[in-house]
């Protein structure tokens, strides 16, 4: 009996050691990972708010002094449209300005779809004229477009065109003459008030606003180099053609009376100098004579050089000129041969001035 107990006990010791093995054994090769697994599921937070380029354009006027944002896509006449028939009862009212902006601008089309989508109701005018997409910052605005013009009789006249509680963007077709003849008036949520009236200043920017604190009131997103660019492949596939440094050689160039503060308004072309003229806002006119000026045509483009010193430095010009000599197109201020958007404003048309000595 007394060997059978110590046989068990013998036994049992003999267990508790294999189990320890056992443990000891597991511990160094299968350890065990004892970290929290991550939590992959997305959680949301203040700052992860979903946009979309319409509302990250809203975005970016939130805490700011610009009270909407407006895209000025140049002049467009529904006559141009390539697939009105004068034969059928298309009607004007219903022409399609969407291609045409794509055309002109598809970099900030593609970064802003929605200028593409912007309803029939949304869109005023006959079509013809400047074209501005206009974007207001509050989305509760109350918006009021108004024509304020002349009449068939010369007569002014005053009538609400569009009226919306939703501060929707819109797209305008005004000033067909040199009067610009429509009014904005947005009203928003807080109870401020502005009126807008569309239209370019005298450097064919979109004209700007103030508030009270003589901040300003519009954020500017036009496509002014695209629509350059546009303008110029236009042209060029047209009747222009790039002139060469033997066609301007001995020329003068002048604008009309509408020219443009700050751009040339006059241009003597001799050996090697030219002689440049301009105004600017004030009105006091300037010279500069005997600027360096050189011209080279690189891939189909006249690149006009001119060296005003120490004054104003070195100016990049891309140039054009129709087919019978008579007009000359010179586009914004670059400095890399492509048309870019300076603080040179943009182009002008200058006309030869065939009674000039020069």
């Amino acid at each position: 009996m007394e060997k059978t107990k110590i046989f068990a006990l013998i036994t049992v010791c003999v267990c508790l050691l294999a189990l320890a093995g056992c443990q000891n054994t597991s511990d160094t090769t299968l350890p065990v990972d004892t970290t929290v697994p991550p939590d992959t599921t997305t959680q949301p937070t203040d700052t992860e708010i979903p946009t979309d380029p319409y509302n990250e354009l809203l975005l970016t006027m939130e805490g700011t002094s610009q009270r909407m944002a407006v895209a000025y896509f140049g002049y467009f006449s529904h006559m141009d449209v390539e697939e009105f028939d004068e034969n059928t009862e298309y009607a004007f009212s219903h022409v399609d300005p969407f291609p045409y902006m794509k055309s002109k601008a598809p970099e900030l089309c593609e970064k802003m779809p929605f200028l593409l989508s912007i309803p029939d109701e949304n869109i005023i005018g006959d079509r013809t004229g400047e074209l501005y997409c206009i974007i207001p910052a509050d989305k509760n605005a109350s918006v009021t477009v108004t024509y304020a013009g002349l009449n068939e009789a010369g007569e002014d006249v005053s009538e609400t065109l569009y009226q919306s509680a939703e501060g929707e963007p819109i797209m305008v077709f005004c000033n067909t003459g040199w009067t610009p003849e429509m009014q904005i008036k947005i009203e928003e949520a807080t109870g401020d008030s502005f009126v807008w009236i569309p239209a370019l200043d005298n450097t064919y920017y979109v004209s700007t606003m103030i508030d009270n604190k003589w901040e300003e009131m519009i954020l500017d997103i036009s496509p002014y180099a695209e629509c350059l660019a546009a303008d110029y492949r236009i042209m060029r596939e047209s009747s222009y053609i790039p002139p060469s440094g033997e066609q301007l050689r001995g020329t003068t160039w002048s604008a009309d009376e509408n020219f443009p503060y700050n751009q040339y308004y006059r241009i003597a072309f001799h050996e090697n100098k030219a002689d440049i003229y301009w105004k600017t806002d004030d009105g006091e006119e300037h010279e500069y004579l005997n600027a360096t000026y050189s011209l080279e045509v690189v891939g189909g483009v006249s690149i006009l050089t001119l060296d005003l010193g120490e004054f104003a430095g070195v100016h990049r010009y891309n140039l054009l000129m129709d087919s019978d000599g008579s007009m000359l197109y010179i586009a914004v201020d670059n400095t890399k041969g492509t048309i870019t958007h300076t603080d040179e404003k943009q182009y002008r048309f200058l006309y030869q001035d065939v009674s000039s000595d020069q």
